[in-house]
């Protein structure tokens, strides 16, 4: 059976990274493409530090590589309209976005986001990538996750890679009968890892001030205004923790969480060699 490669989906998707549809009929023939790439002069390509799937391919007078700015990353604990964004910034065919769920770190002496929900493990952040961290509020996250969990409990207890690999959650636990009285999504400490310096150039943004902060995005993306990203009217959550019949024992449980969160600004910037 032949293997496909196209531009419709994952992460070669809208850019046409591939010229066209390559048919692979084995696994020697997608080796063969990846060696072809690697030694073509005319061809850029990434990889995660860690592994060698999956692989992203530039030509060099890519307009990517005109700019100052390479890949932009847009991460969150999920919930907070990442993939919004991330439609949003992908629309022009002149910007590259990744997305994760996963934490920063150090692999390698370089400092690398563990996972990207395309694939791979350990992507280098540039100097000159840019990362959009947005995180809602922490409780509202809670409970749009409470929702789609048990929408499908089965992507709770069979560690679906959101929980088990991205978040690091321990999805032995019952979520229903802990989630109220135990940071089981570990929200703490991804807004933690994320909302610091981690040198790289991120601005941290809460959900609630993005749409009204739609000119600053612009301006620290370096998007040029023939390109502008709009973001439309703001969208309110469907979740609202404030009505929740559990708001009290919330409020107890996260109550760290929720004045780390409440005592932010609406946004931060940090570069990349702080």
């Amino acid at each position: 059976m032949d293997r496909k490669i196209d531009n419709s989906e994952g992460p070669y998707a809208k850019k046409g990274l591939i010229p066209g549809e390559i048919k692979f009929r084995t696994a020697q023939d997608i080796v063969r493409w990846k060696y072809a790439c690697y030694e073509n002069p005319d061809v850029l390509t990434f990889k995660p530090i860690a592994g060698e799937s999956p692989m992203i391919s530039l030509a060099k007078n890519h307009e990517l590589f005109k700019r100052n700015t390479r890949f932009i990353w847009v991460v969150s604990p999920g919930a907070s309209a990442s993939s919004f964004v991330l439609d949003k910034i992908s629309e022009h065919e002149n910007r590259y976005g990744l997305k994760s769920h996963s934490l920063p770190t150090k692999y390698a002496g370089k400092p690398a986001i563990k996972h990207s929900v395309s694939g791979g493990n350990m992507w280098e952040v540039a100097e000159n990538d840019k990362v959009l961290y947005i995180y809602s509020h922490p409780m509202d996250i809670l409970l749009s996750f409470h929702r789609k969990i048990n929408q499908n409990y089965d992507s709770w207890e069979k560690g679906n890679p959101h929980y088990a690999q991205f978040l690091e959650c321990d999805v032995s636990l019952d979520f229903n009968k802990n989630y109220l009285y135990k940071d089981l999504l570990k929200l703490e400490q991804h807004l933690d890892r994320w909302w610091r310096p981690n040198q790289m150039n991120s601005l941290c943004i809460k959900y609630e001030k993005l749409f009204e902060n739609e000119a600053l995005i612009n301006q620290f993306l370096e998007v040029p205004e023939s390109e502008y990203i709009s973001f439309g009217e703001f969208t309110p959550r469907i979740t609202n923790w404030e009505n929740s019949n559990n708001k009290e024992q919330l409020k107890k449980t996260y109550k760290n969480l929720i004045n780390k969160y409440e005592n932010k600004p609406d946004y931060e910037i940090f570069r990349s060699w702080e």
